[in-house]
């Protein structure tokens, strides 16, 4: 038996001490990070429908703009036939759902988006969660649990982070799409686990396409060491879904490798087929787990039906064989080539086919604080929009454990013209070279 020696009580009067003594921390910090003032001074508010071209308020006049800072990659935002769906659901449904999935919260459409997802991923069945941050800390936690094993590339976005945070599992990064660093880290596990006779379960997180980079995985690596190691790969494949392969079916099809290569995909609907959620895409009895054990399915409203009949909409034209993915690789080709040419001072980052663009500053730059080069960027795209482009500075959390390098965010859309994807370049070159002359 163990002894535990008993701690003495506070008398009263130490206890009115330490009461009149204390100090509450305040709710958020005194002094607000310069990196915080300068992401959240300026908020661009937009005045007309997401497109190709926006309206502003830039210089206290309302102007157009040409766009490439949204992720209207399809070009479905403002689609006629999208808005139709929405308007036909509002009528017929009403606005709002008023309850969770298992609490008359489920509405057919949610199943027909459910059943078109999973035959647009390749997966027996999919599940539909009413946020995309839900979808990630929800799916995850709801498989990975105490003691287990989670190995994360550390350039994936904060819902993944969050949700190895909220399962308690045992989580290590490896360094962004190093496969010899993740085999590093698998051996590590694996050796661990011998020397302690455990055997839990173990999965490798990732992204299709990368958020933060515009890269994509080397899932075949990936898989490869997994096979070799018994992991298990979680994908979230949010960017690569609507946008990668021949037909859009996102990284297992831009690297030709079965859906069985992963446990579950993992999407943000709001990303590429304009509506609000996320989905998980898997076997049943992945899908049929979460429908207990899915925190965000269980106990969130679910998706108005007017947003879920916008993204069947999205996903009927997507499997009727449409043209906007193709359109949407040539231009991210060909913008790519046009910043290649005209842009100097700026590195051109992530996969050839990818509308998500990054832009680095150059090793010339390497002297310069994180900061300073926030503050160049946000520059250069202060100017890029006085010249009538909208562009992005890339934000990150600043409690990110690994922060991506400062960059500028650019997005291309299928919807793009040959005459706006030059305009936009031209501004772009232009801007930066004003900026960055006026710092050599």
């Amino acid at each position: 038996m163990i002894w535990q020696k008993k701690k003495k009580k506070k008398k009263k009067k130490e206890i009115e001490e330490c009461i009149s003594e204390y100090v509450p921390q305040p709710l958020v910090p005194r002094e607000v990070s310069d990196r915080i003032r300068l992401d959240t001074e300026k908020v661009p508010v937009l005045k007309s429908a997401m497109d190709t071209v926006v309206r502003m308020e830039v210089g206290g006049e309302e102007r157009e703009l040409i766009n490439f800072s949204g992720f209207n990659f399809l070009g479905f935002a403002n689609d006629r036939k999208v808005k139709d769906a929405g308007i036909s659901a509002l009528r017929r449904y009403g606005p709002g759902s008023c309850g969770p999935r298992q609490f008359y919260g489920t509405f057919d459409c949610h199943l027909e988006l459910e059943e078109k997802m999973a035959k647009f991923v390749g997966t027996a069945t999919s599940i539909l969660y009413a946020s995309g941050l839900a979808t990630q800390t929800s799916a995850v936690s709801a498989f990975a649990k105490r003691g287990d094993f989670l190995l994360i590339d550390n350039g994936v976005r904060h819902g993944i982070l969050l949700a190895a945070k909220l399962s308690r599992s045992n989580t290590r990064l490896f360094k962004h799409n190093d496969m010899q660093d993740l085999e590093v880290q698998m051996k590590a596990v694996a050796a661990e686990q011998k020397r302690k006779r455990t055997l839990t379960r173990r999965y490798v997180v990732i992204e299709g396409l990368y958020g933060c980079y515009g890269d994509v995985a080397a899932l075949p690596a990936i898989r490869d060491l997994c096979d070799t190691y018994k992991f298990r790969i979680i994908l979230d494949d949010s960017f690569g879904l609507g946008v990668l392969g021949p037909t859009g079916r996102g990284v297992l099809e831009h690297h030709n490798l079965p859906v069985s290569t992963v446990e579950m995909v993992l999407a943000d609907t709001g990303i590429n087929f304009t509506t609000i959620g996320g989905i998980c895409a898997g076997k049943q009895k992945v899908t049929n787990h979460q429908r207990l054990n899915g925190s965000g399915y269980c106990f969130s409203a679910s998706n108005p039906p007017y947003y879920v009949c916008t993204g069947i909409e999205c996903v009927d034209q997507l499997l009727s064989g449409s043209d906007r993915v193709p359109r949407l690789q040539r231009n991210a080709r060909e913008f790519r080539e046009l910043l290649a040419a005209s842009v100097d001072g700026l590195n051109i980052g992530g996969y050839e086919e990818s509308p998500l663009i990054h832009m680095y500053l150059t090793e010339s730059f390497d002297d310069h604080s994180t900061l300073e080069k926030h503050h160049l960027l946000q520059r250069i795209v202060d100017s890029a929009l006085l010249k009538g482009v909208t562009l992005s500075r890339a934000k990150s959390i600043e409690t990110h454990p690994v922060e991506p390098p400062p960059s500028i965010r650019v997005t291309v859309t299928c919807e793009h013209t040959r005459e706006q994807l030059e305009k936009g370049a031209a501004a772009i070159a232009e801007a930066a070279k004003e900026v960055l002359a006026s710092t050599s």
